[in-house]
């Protein structure tokens, strides 16, 4: 079995108001499986080949995104916060048996709209002495 994650982040202030990321994911996997089925027989487990065996498992994923966030105001007492952007998706994945009798195959391509509109309400407290 063998996996493989990486990732990397990139973000870049823009003006006072906001900011552009953006950023990749990457997971590839290896994945080899050993199965056995036994059923009880008078007492003895008999093995049943007919769902025993190997199977392999192979599947890649790789992402890439990026996103403007901006906000009314400072950062921190901002009353609006916002979020515009895009992912898109990649996807490779197989599996098969040993002996071959049992296989899949998917591949897809996705993409995604990112949308966010938040507000905040700030309370400002002030205490007299």
């Amino acid at each position: 079995t063998d996996l493989a994650n990486m990732s990397i982040d990139y973000v870049q202030p823009l003006a006072k108001r906001g900011t552009i990321e953006m950023g990749y994911k990457g997971i590839i996997r290896y994945l080899n499986s050993d199965f056995e089925r036994s059923n009880q027989v008078n007492g003895d487990f008999i093995i049943d080949p007919l769902n025993s065996g190997m199977f392999d498992f192979h599947e890649q994923i790789h992402a890439v995104y990026t996103q403007y966030t901006g906000w009314s105001g400072e950062i921190d007492v901002s009353k609006w916060k916002y979020n515009v952007g895009v992912r898109v998706e990649q996807v490779w994945n197989n599996g098969e048996t040993l002996e071959e009798s049992e296989a899949f195959s998917n591949e897809y391509f996705m993409a995604l709209l990112i949308r966010f509109i938040n507000t905040f309400v700030i309370s400002r407290s002030s205490a007299s002495t």
